[in-house]
């Protein structure tokens, strides 16, 4: 909300374009999983992040030069926020991650 305020039109247009697209795709892609909670969780992250940093990137810096940065530190952070929750997954149920 304060980014109407303070960010120039064109970012507020591109993040709020790239928030729903990359919503989108992530819904979809959770809806239709097939196998894990946890594999479904992890494909509709994926694709709700390079949706999102495909719409925002070109939008917002007029430019896809910055776009192989911001997937690589969304990827990162997945990861990171993946493997936290499988550990409190398996300290939840008392066992060891398998």
């Amino acid at each position: 909300m304060a980014s109407l305020i303070v960010a120039p039109p064109r970012l507020v247009l591109a993040s709020a374009t790239a928030f729903l697209v990359a919503e989108l795709v992530d819904w979809w892609l959770y809806t239709r999983r097939r196998r894990s909670r946890s594999a479904a969780i992890a494909v509709s992250n994926l694709g709700g992040l390079v949706a999102d940093s495909v719409v925002f990137v070109p939008w917002a810096f007029e430019s896809l030069a910055l776009l192989p940065g911001q997937l690589a530190g969304k990827a990162l952070a997945t990861v990171a926020a993946l493997g936290v929750a499988a550990g409190l997954t398996a300290r939840r149920r008392g066992g060891v991650l398998s």
